[in-house]
């Protein structure tokens, strides 16, 4: 960030505010001039002292509710609790200030998402305002009610009136219908306080501009996937197996993650082109007959699953997670060289047929599992590997001449993709 611009954000933030129309923007950002700097954008810290100290701002899953601040500066990292710094800012533009919240003397690293004013304040899912002379926060709870007696539970938004409490003059009295349809997230109190600056004609900044609501990425992989026969019920009399259990696939798709309000989850869409080719040995070990058989099967599919994942460890530059996902699945087979070979054991006589064995019964869906982990190694392109578990119940029908065993099929799959 330039040092021009990010010395304006801090003395403009640590300065009492004054509250007559021309003292409003006289302090503010002159963000004009700021913009104009082609320095590029850093983290940073401000000591007690009033110093900038910039250098990178070590950050985990979490973007905004830091407890305790990790900061690294030519190869020496610290650690920093809200006592001991007058602030920090990231390189996107977000700024926090070591500030007690509403009724309490301890600090925090309260995160300030507009500044001006009126500042609008965030800190672990909590919103405050702060005009200099009030100090509030936003209250929106779960509270019982009564109503004719009994009690139930009620979604109660006292917010809104705190923030007519704030929003004064004509221009707040502009936007009570506006405040009355308000949810609570920082997005809506963003856009609230917006309108009012824009119609009282103050200068303001909003600090996380360049934080987006979400991030979409395209992405693409290759893998391999091994398919395991399962039988629901056991019968000691038959056996099926695949001489190859392995197979191949590649994909490409979407990935919808680093949601500013859940961090921690993702979703992706994909389009899986899997190929899996086999020789099926089948046998029968009855009293009267025993029967073995083979069949080439070839198999071709396209799927579309839909995932959600949770982030189990989430760095800026690493991530861990685990995922479920449900899948519609389109296959084509093709079977060859089907044969059948019978004994009758009490004449001791040999048949041979040539027959289908496999009857393709599946469903259009499954679902399954994963467990993947990522890393960023150049340019923000992301490196990705997962082990993938996907059930598909009741797919194959196998005949022995009438005789005939039901199985379900797994399949694991490891992947590696790019993320871009």
């Amino acid at each position: 960030m330039p040092k021009s611009l990010l010395s304006i954000i801090l003395l403009f933030l640590l300065s009492p505010p004054v509250y007559s129309q021309v003292s409003k923007d006289r302090l503010v950002f002159d963000w004009a001039l700021a913009n104009s700097s082609k320095e590029k954008m850093q983290d940073f810290i401000v000591l007690p002292s009033g110093q900038q100290v910039f250098g990178t701002v070590v950050r985990n899953y979490n973007y905004a509710d830091f407890e305790e601040l990790v900061f690294s500066k030519d190869g020496v990292v610290s650690t920093y609790l809200p006592q001991q710094i007058q602030g920090f800012g990231l390189d996107n533009g977000q700024i926090f200030l070591s500030k007690p919240l509403p009724g309490n003397s301890e600090p925090v690293f309260l995160q300030i998402l507009v500044s001006g004013p009126i500042q609008l304040g965030e800190y672990k899912g909590g919103y405050f305002l702060d005009n200099g002379k009030e100090y509030m926060k936003l209250e929106a709870y779960y509270g019982e009610v009564e109503k004719n007696g009994p009690l139930y539970k009620k979604y109660i938004r006292p917010f809104r009136g705190t923030l007519k409490q704030f929003l004064v003059g004509d221009c707040g009295v502009a936007l009570f219908t506006d405040i009355d349809r308000a949810p609570y997230n920082d997005q809506a109190l963003i856009n609230l306080m917006k309108s009012y600056f824009d119609c009282a004609q103050v200068r303001y900044q909003v600090h996380i501009e360049k934080v987006p609501m979400i991030l979409i990425s395209p992405l693409a992989g290759i893998g391999l996937s091994q398919h395991i026969l399962v039988k629901p019920i056991k019968e000691n009399a038959r056996d099926d197996q695949f001489n190859s259990p392995f197979g191949f696939t590649g994909f490409v798709g979407v990935r919808a993650h680093d949601a500013r309000r859940v961090p921690r989850l993702s979703t992706d869409l994909r389009v899986v082109f899997s190929v899996f080719q086999t020789e099926l040995l089948s046998s029968f070990g009855g009293t009267q007959a025993i029967r073995t058989g083979s069949e080439d099967i070839s198999e071709t599919s396209i799927s579309i699953p839909f995932a959600l994942n949770y982030s189990l460890l989430k760095r800026v530059n690493s991530e861990i997670y685990l995922g479920g996902f449900l899948g519609l699945w389109r296959p084509s087979i093709k079977q060859s060289n089907g044969k059948v070979d019978e004994r009758i054991v009490a004449r001791n006589e040999v048949y041979l047929y040539e027959t289908p064995i496999m009857l393709y019964q599946g469903t259009n869906f499954y679902s399954g599992g994963r467990l993947g982990g990522s890393k960023v190694f150049k340019d923000n392109l992301k490196l990705f590997a997962e082990l993938e578990v996907a059930v598909q119940p009741e797919y194959y029908k196998f005949s022995l001449l009438q005789n005939d065993a039901f199985y379900n099929r797994s399949r694991m799959a490891f992947h590696l993709g790019i993320e871009f």
